[in-house]
This record gives C-alpha cells, structure tokens and sequence, in this order.
C-alpha cells in the first residue's frame, strides 16, 4: 500500500506530532518527509480563506500533493506555476473542471466524487470514507497523518 505523509498548514503553521513548525522550521520538515517519503500531501487551511501558502511552495519545489481549497482555474494555475506536481480540488464549480483538464497537465485529484473525477478523467480521488469503486480511478484516503492508496 502507497502512503505519503500529511500536513495541515493553518495560519502559516504546521502542526504534525503535537509540535508545532513555523517559517524556515516548515520547509525543513517538508524536505525531511519528502525525502523519507519521497512526496507530501499538504492540507492548506489558508487557501479557505483565499491566501494559500504559494511562498512556501516555491522554497520546497516539486514532490507536493496539495489541497489548497482552489476556487477557479487562477487559484490552480499559481500552484503549477510554484511546481506542486498533484492538486486535489474540492466543491468546485463544475463549469470549471473541463477547462481545468484542458488546461494544466499534473495530476487532479477530486474529494470524495467519483463520478466528476471519471467524467473528466482526472487521476483519481481523496476522501476521508471508505470508499469502494471498480473505477479505474486512484482512491487515496486521508487520515491522521497519513494519505494512504486504496485503489
């Protein structure tokens, strides 16, 4: 079974393992898990709120899986241009998502609905359920620190 580890930013902070990281001690810590791991499924709170964490992104470079809440194909397009290498997108307005495949070439990745992830043949899906599916699709599971590959 794949896993890769995950991290919650919130307010610019990780905390993993009751510690808290903030600044330069953040990137550290995504460098060690990539290393470990080889790749790391950022949860970014900050992108609910519109302010994702872009910088941070930049400095660590490829081998991030991100959920930064996106909104619209420019929130999407600013984290390829910072090199994340997966995105998982969420209640997004589906008129979007053709265009978001027609457009960018990483992995999309859509929580918890199949059918929009077969419809537009994105790579797959992120839930936090058991989800069962002969779809052809990835099924990735989040919990605790850990995003694991079911399918």
């Amino acid at each position: 079974m794949e896993e890769i580890p995950a991290v919650t930013i919130r307010r610019g902070k990780i905390r993993r393992e009751n510690k808290i990281w903030k600044k330069k001690e953040r990137i550290e810590l995504i460098e060690e898990l990539i290393e470990k791991y080889g790749m790391v499924y950022v949860i970014d709170m900050d992108g609910k709120k519109g302010s994702p964490n872009l910088k941070l992104y930049k400095s660590v470079g490829k081998k991030i899986w991100v959920d930064t809440f996106p909104r619209d194909l420019n929130d999407i397009l600013d984290l390829v241009v910072c090199g994340i290498e997966k995105i998982t997108i969420r209640s997004f307005d589906e008129k979007y998502l053709e265009e978001i495949k027609n457009t960018i070439e990483n992995e999309v990745f859509i929580f918890d609905e199949i059918e929009k992830a077969k419809k537009y043949k994105f790579a797959g899906v992120v839930t936090e359920k058991d989800l069962d599916c002969n779809c052809g699709l990835q099924i990735w599971k989040l919990s605790d620190d850990f995003i694991r590959r079911i399918k």
